[in-house]
């Protein structure tokens, strides 16, 4: 966890130089919040789990011609509701799982900058997370975690609340390095420029 506070702190050094190099005066950053669906199948179990929901920070800068480079910090969690084995009936966890991922991402977005006051915009990111699984039932309890590489794609638009904020809708599909685990979030957000 200290590691990727480090590294956002740094990315916030990064796109601080960025602005200057690019004399641009849209320095930003933003919160989130929204739901998140994640589908997990290790080898022969289906976990089945209920929506759960997701939190990001991010801070960027816009470049020329209608890109934007940000980091995002974001975590997802979600309650395990029951788990499926192959040819077998639902295990009953009642909800003692959980699967929570925390993520680290370097972000590149195109805006479509035809309108006044709404932008559609699309985007993908590539970075570093930690995918957690935890189940306890009874005498048995099991922790994993996997990390390393993700990466997401996304899209949404944005809306000019005024001159200084912007709220934003949009989907986000994530992958981390867990195999077969595939998350789909809704979230509503809003960027604060700078300058």
């Amino acid at each position: 966890m200290k590691k990727i506070l480090a590294i956002f702190l740094v990315l916030t050094a990064i796109t601080t130089q960025l602005q200057a190099v690019t004399q641009s005066n849209n320095y930003y950053f933003g919160i989130g919040a929204g739901f998140n669906y994640v589908r997990y199948k290790h080898h022969d179990i289906d976990y089945h789990t209920k929506p759960g929901f997701i939190a990001l920070i991010d801070a960027g800068l816009s470049l020329c011609y209608g890109f934007r480079f940000e980091g995002e910090f974001a975590y997802r969690f979600n309650k395990i509701r029951n788990l499926q084995f192959q040819d077998l009936d639902l295990l009953q966890v009642k909800d003692k799982g959980k699967i929570q991922q925390y993520s680290l991402l370097f972000n590149l977005i195109y805006d479509f900058n035809y309108f006044n006051y709404v932008t559609p915009f699309i985007g993908a990111g590539a970075g570093y997370a930690i995918q957690k699984v935890s189940l306890s039932v009874e005498d048995f309890h099991f922790i994993h975690d996997k990390r390393g590489f993700a990466w997401q794609v996304f899209g949404g638009m944005n809306f000019c609340l005024c001159p200084k904020i912007i709220m934003n809708i949009r989907y986000h599909y994530f992958r981390g390095s867990r195999d077969n685990m595939w998350n789909q979030a809704g979230i509503v957000g809003f960027n604060f420029l700078l300058n």
